[in-house]
């Protein structure tokens, strides 16, 4: 209830958009980890009121979960296991940023995302 109460009161400070998304995500985070499910029902109503209220938040939200929508997708089939050990070193994670298959791969889609996603082209 508590972080619930900060996000209302945050919220009529705010001065960019972007702002009140990240308070949103970050109290959502926070709250899932550590809240009860009644805390998580009434943080969702204070910022579904708010997006209500305020479009320009609104459009903003709905273009990043849009583009996180994306990247999942460009990620693979839902509950498809990965088919490769994730690296354990950073000498590994370098070789693999500099691995040019990975590269044919993604950039196209990334690109391809990009000029769909109307928040990105702005």
């Amino acid at each position: 209830r508590e972080a619930s109460e900060r996000l209302e009161v945050a919220l009529t400070l705010v001065e960019a958009v972007d702002d009140a998304v990240m308070l949103y995500v970050s109290a959502k985070q926070a709250l899932d980890f550590t809240g009860n499910d009644r805390d998580k029902e009434i943080l969702d109503d204070i910022w579904y009121v708010y997006l209500d209220m305020h479009a320009d938040a609104k459009a903003k939200f709905e273009g990043y979960t849009a583009a996180g929508e994306g990247v999942l997708r460009q990620c693979g089939p839902a509950g498809e296991e990965r088919t490769e050990e994730a690296p354990q070193t950073w000498a590994e994670l370098w070789d693999r940023f500099k691995d040019p298959d990975i590269w044919r791969e993604v950039l196209p889609l990334a690109i391809e995302d990009m000029k769909a996603n109307p928040l990105l082209r702005s």
